[in-house]
């Protein structure tokens, strides 16, 4: 402290407050605390002139430059200047006194000043506030409806002169209303202005923006609401959104036309030098292509002829007529192997354009067929026509490509047009054994002879079977034979096996069939398709023996079952027969003709077969597979059920009920719901009443 002090001030609490003329007001508390308050703090001057606590609590505090109220506990000050109707804001050093009534005597230049500061209450009415006007260059803007109730305002870009008058609707020392205010997009933080109450903006960029104001009454309360008005600068058209689109396409044309034209000559140059390195690369890997191959092909060989060296014998020293047959079967198919190797070889010499060509007279229909057959249900799925045009004769050949041992066969030179839908094999398939009552039928589908005889010596001993030599044919078996099970390969001439899958599981007369596809395609994509065409199994080639006759096991068993389950059936419904979506609608048609004819004198076997689209062993074998009874079986059990349903209501008596349900004997009637349902008609009617 380097200034002089005035007074020194105890106030109930116990803290003293000393005054200096320049160093501002000291507090020291009985703990020892110092405060130093200053102009920093608040107060009007650092010359400090008199200390008085009214009866509140509150120190008043004359200065050099105006009167002070502090709260001791909060430390916050309130100003009172010549403005609050004082005589002068300059107050006298030590004149000061308070009376016995808690009013306040502070001297100064003119008199002295009587406080009563009961009577001294803040104002505490937070003020609306509300915009009063507006002016674009300095000249009032007139609106269809009052300006305080305005949302909005569009102005153009060249009106870049504006200003809001607004106010705080406060009429106490209106003078000391405050004002603060800001433009959203434009400040960051409230431009506090006062008592002005006029805001001017200039040269605003377009765009979007929101006016905001608040106020505070004469006391300081503030209205931190107070009020808003949005503002939308247009542009002018040259800064508008479709005017920079414009600029964006004709300098981005400009940037593509000269980087195209860069590119252009950068691929050219490019291009010259990369054709001559793929040549290389292409030359170098047919090279190390063609080495694989010869060298594999050769690997081959090797193993091979240790087969057919030790098969040929063992034909030759074989008599049983089975045992040579499987022999012939591992020939043919270990010289099959040998074919594809050879052929590997003459695609290694082909790269090499060191194959040369030999030619000979042949049938070129049947041979072209061979060839074609091995693709034709690719070309089926992709779509694929292509024409090849032969030159006739032998003029076109040099001496060293017609071989010296043709076969002196004359052949026509005629060629008919090739169609891709020959057949796989020549040989005629045997004709299908007649069905043996219990033992279930098996269709194999496959257009690879050796296959079907293999698989047909896998499940011989058990099961009857019958074959088909590609899916065409394998469809017009299933719908003449309804086998018990059907095995298909995938890849087959005229139809697929995917094809015969979804043809099979669409008809009612097939759908209920259980099927296994074979293919040699490991990938899961076609197993999928497969299965999501209704497939029940999925074989992959090569399989064991043991694993085709389980999973054909499995299939009949599990059929074979369910079966039994329905006979199990007391009172049955479409859905407990059927095992797909197609036997369900079959099912609900066969059952509601029943029930509609079922008192028909010409109803029968015969007529229900024809109304349903099948033949009578087709409709036989189709219920048997469902339900394990025959179609007359079947039509009784129905009869029988809805006799049931009548008895439970009792619709009627036996006789009369037995007739309605189609039955023309009384005693065949009875005997067969006896049979059925363990008690007689009249027995079951009292039993649900």
């Amino acid at each position: 402290m380097n200034s002089m002090i005035g007074c020194i001030y105890r106030d109930i609490n116990g803290d003293l407050w000393i005054s200096t003329f320049g160093d501002g007001l000291f507090r020291v508390t009985p703990q020892g605390e110092d405060i130093h308050y200053t102009t920093r703090n608040g107060l009007p001057s650092n010359f400090v002139h008199g200390i008085l606590q009214d009866n509140q609590g509150f120190l008043w505090i004359s200065t050099f430059t105006g009167l002070v109220r502090m709260d001791p506990i909060s430390g916050a000050l309130e100003k009172f200047r010549v403005a609050d109707d004082w005589i002068s804001n300059e107050f006298t050093a030590d004149v000061f006194f308070k009376g016995q009534s808690g009013r306040l005597y502070f001297g100064n230049l003119r008199g002295f000043v009587v406080l009563w500061p009961l009577g001294m209450q803040k104002n505490p009415n937070i003020p609306p506030v509300i915009l009063t006007g507006m002016k674009i260059f300095n000249q009032p803007e007139t609106f269809d409806k009052p300006f305080s109730q305005l949302d909005k305002i569009q102005l153009s870009y060249r009106q870049n002169m504006f200003s809001f008058d607004f106010t705080a609707l406060n009429y106490t020392n209106s003078h000391k209303n405050l004002y603060a205010y800001k433009l959203e997009g434009f400040h960051n933080d409230w431009i506090y202005c006062h008592n002005e109450r006029t805001a001017l903006f200039m040269n605003l960029d377009p765009g979007s923006y929101t006016f905001r104001v608040k106020g505070a009454n004469n006391d300081g309360i503030w209205n931190d609401e107070g009020t808003s008005v949005r503002i939308f600068v247009t542009p002018p058209w040259w800064q508008t959104g479709w005017a920079y689109v414009l600029y964006a396409i004709l300098m981005g044309s400009v940037v593509i036309g000269l980087w195209r034209l860069q590119v252009k000559r950068i691929h050219i140059r490019n291009e010259l030098n990369m054709r001559e390195f793929e040549t290389q690369k292409l030359h170098e890997i047919d090279r190390i292509k063609s080495r694989f191959l010869a060298n594999i092909s050769h690997e081959f060989r090797t193993p091979l002829t240790l087969i057919l060296g030790p098969l040929s014998k063992m034909l030759e020293q074989t008599r049983g007529k089975e045992k040579k047959e499987e022999l012939k079967l591992m020939q043919r198919n270990a010289l099959r192997l040998q074919r594809l190797i050879n052929q590997l070889l003459d695609l290694s010499k082909i790269e090499a354009g060191k194959m040369k060509l030999q030619t000979r007279p042949e049938n070129i229909v049947v041979l072209l067929n061979r060839l074609i057959q091995s693709f034709e249900s690719q070309a089926k799925i992709k779509g694929t026509t292509f024409y090849v045009y032969l030159p006739l004769g032998k003029k076109h050949l040099r001496p060293d490509e017609i071989l010296n041992d043709a076969p002196p066969e004359k052949i026509e030179p005629t060629l008919s047009p090739v169609e891709v839908s020959g057949e796989i094999e020549t040989e005629a398939i045997s004709k299908a054994p007649s069905r043996k009552t219990g033992i279930p039928l098996v269709l194999i589908v496959e257009d690879n002879r050796d296959m079907r005889n293999y698989m047909r010596d896998c499940l011989a001993g058990e099961y009857q079977i019958f074959e088909a030599g590609d899916g065409q044919e394998g469809l017009i078996r299933s719908l003449e034979k309804i086998p018990d099970l059907i095995i298909s390969d995938v890849m087959m001439p005229k139809m697929d096996g995917f094809e015969l899958c979804e043809k099979l599981k669409s008809d009612e007369r097939t759908c209920h069939i259980p099927l296994i596809l074979l293919t040699a395609r490991a990938e899961a994509q076609s197993k999928i398709k497969g299965l999501e065409l209704g497939a029940d199994d999925y074989l992959i080639k090569p399989f064991e023996r043991q694993e085709l006759h389980l999973r054909v096991k499995n299939l009949i068993e599990s059929h074979r079952l369910l079966r039994e389950r329905f006979s199990r059936i007391v009172m049955l419904q479409p859905e407990d027969i059927a095992v797909t979506p197609v036997d369900l609608l079959f099912m609900q048609r066969l059952l509601k003709m029943i029930e509609e004819h079922m008192g028909d004198e010409n109803f029968d076997v015969t007529w229900l077969a024809f109304n349903a689209g099948l033949s009578r062993m087709q409709l036989h074998r189709k219920l048997h597979a469902l339900t394990g009874q025959t179609t007359t079986e079947f039509i009784r059990r129905i009869r029988l059920q809805n006799a049931a349903s009548l008895l439970r209501q009792r619709s009627g008596g036996v006789a009369e009920i037995a007739y309605s349900v189609g039955f023309k004997s009384l005693s065949y009637f009875t005997s067969s719901f006896r049979k059925q349902f363990g008690m007689l008609p009249s027995e079951y009617a009292t039993k649900f009443h």
